[in-house]
């Protein structure tokens, strides 16, 4: 009975990280108005989050934990371009790698930035 729970275990955490491994959520902050432009970049800001279980919000807007404690949303407010990657939280570093190359593809494709060869 035991083995039955632990491979079902198994499976529906492997089955959740190949399901997210095919999204590729990348959270783009748009200022509802600007600042000023101190924080403008060249190429587009992207965090990423370490461990940390994987989020960038948990809760609502007004009520909830942000994991970057409000820093992307002001650098976006100050004229820069910023966003958040959201990776697995417990899957293997390859499929997290992955899992950042394609929002970071994201990322070039939507602000338009190219990247400079060396």
């Amino acid at each position: 009975m035991n083995e039955f729970f632990l491979t079902l275990i198994l499976w529906s955490m492997t089955t959740l990280q190949l399901t997210h491994a095919n999204q590729t959520p990348v959270l783009a902050y748009k200022a509802k108005f600007t600042g000023s432009n101190y924080a403008k970049t060249r190429y587009p800001l992207v965090f990423v989050h370490g461990f940390g279980l994987g989020f960038n919000r948990i809760g609502i807007d007004s009520m909830g934990l942000d994991y970057w404690y409000q820093i992307p949303q002001d650098l976006a407010r100050n004229g820069a371009t910023a966003f958040a990657a959201e990776l697995s939280a417990m899957a293997s570093n390859e499929l997290r790698g992955e899992q950042l190359l394609m929002q970071v593809t994201k990322v070039l494709a939507i602000s338009g930035a190219e990247t400079e060869s060396a």
